[in-house]
């Protein structure tokens, strides 16, 4: 009888021990594998796969990348994989761990990893001033870039503002191009032929909300726009240095700050859609030009046939420097002007 006893008290043992063990079990599966909190978007570059991205499709590239990923989600769900680049560098943006990006490291192919740095916006009478002339010259003899599709890497744009009509001098598109417009249809035009928005891997409007990448890009390939003036001074017809150009927009900037990951994946999709010209009004801080996500995907599109242009800056830090320094790079400031308004609204 005690022996009985005995095995029933000790098999009650082992079902309670048993079950405390399988709660535990429950309890770490349930357990995040990465806390949310603890993610950050890194850009990780990594050599091409074998024979080069020309001999695979987009979702064979994807894979790859994912091939460097502990896996393919966050607990909470969350897709890691952001961006998988293609032309604009040679890897992908993710969210991982630090702990996660040094076991990363052991990994054939991979060369480094670093967390996107924030970066800023920078800023019609230009062709007079210039020396461009409608009736010969420079600006005649290139039909005022008439057949070449500029891609502006900005805020956005304002599709109705009068510097993006399509005026009769403006081609239908070219045949190699491979854009689009999310704006809808009926929005975009011959003149603005393209348009997209990059943001944490989604897709929201490209509308500008700040002014500035419609502000640039109407510098860019402006319409005519006639009896143009700033407070009812200097009056006369505002004209973007191209007029006949085409325009694409990629919207990697809010309030005018953006980061590296996004304005990567814009410069991807642009060389993707067949620009000619990147226009970037845009700096992050002093760096070499192997960190400097401009000048690496800058290189990229020059071996592509695609020219690259980035603002010179607008705050030094100290005079006469600059940014956006690589010299494959044609960097853009303005260093003389020759007029200017004073506080009684007097033009000089």
């Amino acid at each position: 009888m005690e022996d009985k006893k005995c095995a029933t008290v000790f098999a009650m043992l082992i079902i309670l021990f048993a079950s405390n063990s399988y709660l535990r079990l429950i309890q770490c599966q349930l357990m995040p594998i990465v806390s949310d909190n603890q993610v950050k978007t890194f850009i990780v570059f990594v050599e091409e796969p074998v024979g080069g991205v020309n001999l695979v499709n987009d979702e064979e590239l994807t894979n790859f990348h994912r091939s460097f990923l502990p896996n393919n989600s966050l607990d909470s769900g969350e897709e890691r994989m952001i961006y998988s680049y293609r032309h604009a560098i040679s890897g992908f943006a993710a969210l991982l761990t630090a702990d996660e990006v040094l076991a990363m490291e052991t990994k054939p192919g991979f060369l480094f990893a670093r967390l996107p740095e924030e970066v800023r916006a920078q800023t019609t009478y230009t062709p007079e001033f210039m020396g461009l002339s409608e009736g010969g010259g420079l600006w005649w003899s290139s039909q005022y870039g008439e057949g070449i599709i500029i891609g502006v890497i900005d805020t956005g744009i304002t599709p109705t503002h009068p510097s993006f009509q399509s005026f009769n001098a403006v081609p239908a598109p070219p045949v190699n191009w491979f854009g689009n417009c999310s704006f809808g249809p009926n929005v975009c035009n011959n003149k603005l032929i393209g348009a997209m928005a990059f943001r944490r891997g989604r897709n929201p409007s490209p509308l500008d909300v700040t002014g500035h990448g419609t502000h640039c890009a109407s510098i860019a390939t402006g319409s005519p726009v006639y009896d143009a003036g700033v407070l009812n001074q200097a009056r006369g017809t505002a004209v973007g240095t191209a007029p006949r150009a085409h325009i694409s927009v990629y919207k990697v900037m809010n309030r005018n700050t953006g980061f590296e990951d996004d304005i990567l994946a814009g410069i991807d999709q642009a060389i993707r859609d067949g620009v000619d010209v990147l226009s970037m009004s845009l700096v992050s801080g002093p760096k070499q030009f192997s960190d400097s996500s401009i000048a690496v995907s800058s290189f990229y599109a020059i071996t592509q046939g695609i020219v690259p242009c980035a603002a010179a800056g607008n705050s030094g830090p100290t005079a006469s420097e600059i940014s956006n320094d690589a010299p494959w790079i044609f960097t853009i400031g303005a260093s003389s002007t020759d007029r200017r308004i004073k506080g009684n609204r007097d033009t000089r």
